[in-house]
């Protein structure tokens, strides 16, 4: 005869040994009835729910201030000191009650919400920033009164964006502080200063040349050079001297304390901050800066010569031979040496500002002229000067629309590229679809 197990059994056991459990978690612990009442003020207050990531939690933790920012016309958004998050609303499917904590032992709800909202890290709205700012241009015009200029904390109050990015565009828009208010120069007042400073550090022989260019340095006596450019009769502006220069390089420490407390001052509240017009200082200029700088310049003067001579303003438009450029770049820019072909570090300086087409002409193509533009339309300009290019070229024309926070979805570069570009894994390059 075949036995079964009867299943009966078997429950009833597990049965008799939660029963058994449960008298014994009730003798070692003793529950005491409380009644749960609304107050008689109820909702004495109105709250709000918000589920935030854990990254969020701690920055509150450490004291860092959270602030909501929008109007009637835009959603708000949630900006911690360096992260931008959007803020969705949705709804619970249940009444949630608020219970403050009671020593007296009797509890109320004194309120209750219906919903909550959700946070999701967003790209900063800064399209707007750079027309913003455009009233605060130095110098100011006649009779102007320089208190009526906005703030950092202003532009914060306004503009959809952490502090950290919102101070970071500004840096791309070169503002700086004048008197606690953010002001932008005058881009044709400044290029003139750079070319000027540019060239009175060749004049005056304030390059300290090294068996290399690695050992080459270059220091600035900020006042001497004000008194030079102005006996020079150029009109040179103290304030838009020391943007060139700290645009180009860093103050020289007057002592050690000095040094020691601006390193052991706060990194984030350093690169959170805007260059404040100070008293003149000695700098040590940066030759890549320098480098960089000095291109620019005679990239814009190639380009503006292209536009008045057959009446196309387009940047794009025309470029200059590479030969003819290698051979002028160093004559205008101080500590730069001589050389019969151009090096992979130069290059590499260029890249975000101009391309090297495939006349091999190198054409003026400012990443910062792309910041209001998507990817698509990014590529499509970039596209119209040269057929390919590799991911080294791109990316400082895609800085920003992928990874974390960024405009797209895309993680990768190269996850950005893959709809709107075509990839030769022969040459690894990208070019038009």
């Amino acid at each position: 005869m075949e036995m079964k197990a009867n299943d009966d059994d078997g429950c009833n056991a597990t049965k008799r040994q939660r029963i058994e459990a449960a008298q014994l978690f009730d003798s070692k612990h003793s529950f005491e009835h409380r009644d749960i009442v609304f107050s008689p003020q109820y909702p004495a207050r109105s709250f709000r729910l918000m589920e935030v990531p854990n990254e969020l939690v701690k920055a509150v933790e450490k004291g860092e201030e959270l602030s909501i920012v929008g109007d009637c016309a835009a959603e708000a958004v949630l900006c911690s000191g360096s992260k931008t998050y959007g803020m969705k609303r949705v709804e619970t499917s249940n009444c949630v009650f608020f219970v403050p904590p009671s020593a007296s032992g009797e509890f109320s709800i004194c309120s209750s919400a219906s919903d909550y909202y959700e946070l999701q890290l967003i790209v900063p709205k800064l399209d707007t920033l750079a027309k913003l700012v455009e009233p605060s241009l130095y110098p100011s015009k006649s009779g102007e009164d320089g208190n009526n200029f906005p703030s950092v904390a202003d532009y914060a109050s306004r503009v959809q964006a952490s502090r950290t990015e919102l101070v970071g565009r500004l840096l791309l828009l070169e503002a700086f502080e004048l008197d606690g208010k953010v002001r932008t120069p005058d881009k044709l007042l400044l290029a003139e200063h750079t070319k000027a400073l540019l060239e009175t550090i060749i004049s005056q022989k304030w390059v300290t040349n090294g068996s290399t260019e690695q050992e080459t340095s270059i220091e600035v006596d900020e006042a001497l050079c004000l008194s030079t450019l102005q006996m020079s009769s150029f009109p040179a502006d103290p304030v838009l001297l020391q943007c060139v220069l700290h645009g180009l390089g860093t103050r020289i420490e007057e002592s050690k304390t000095d040094s020691e407390n601006r390193q052991s001052h706060d990194r984030d509240d350093v690169a959170c901050q805007l260059p404040s017009f100070t008293s003149p200082a000695k700098w040590c200029l940066d030759l890549s800066k320098v480098k960089v700088a000095s291109a620019r310049m005679l990239l814009q003067e190639e380009a503006l010569k292209s536009s008045n001579s057959n009446g196309n303003t387009t940047t794009y438009a025309a470029g200059v031979p590479l030969a003819d450029f290698l051979l002028e770049w160093p004559l205008r820019t101080p500590g730069m040496r001589l050389q019969d072909e151009v090096s992979e570090g130069d290059m590499a300086l260029l890249r975000g500002l101009a391309v090297l087409a495939d006349d091999n002409k190198l054409h003026y193509v400012p990443a910062d002229a792309m910041q209001s533009m998507d990817a698509k339309a990014r590529l499509a300009s970039l596209f119209t000067v040269k057929t390919s290019y590799t991911v080294e070229e791109l990316q400082p024309y895609l800085e920003g629309l992928w990874g974390p926070g960024a405009a797209t979805a895309a993680k990768t570069i190269q996850e950005l590229l893959s709809p709107l570009a075509r990839f030769a894994s022969a040459t690894k390059t990208y070019s038009a679809k």
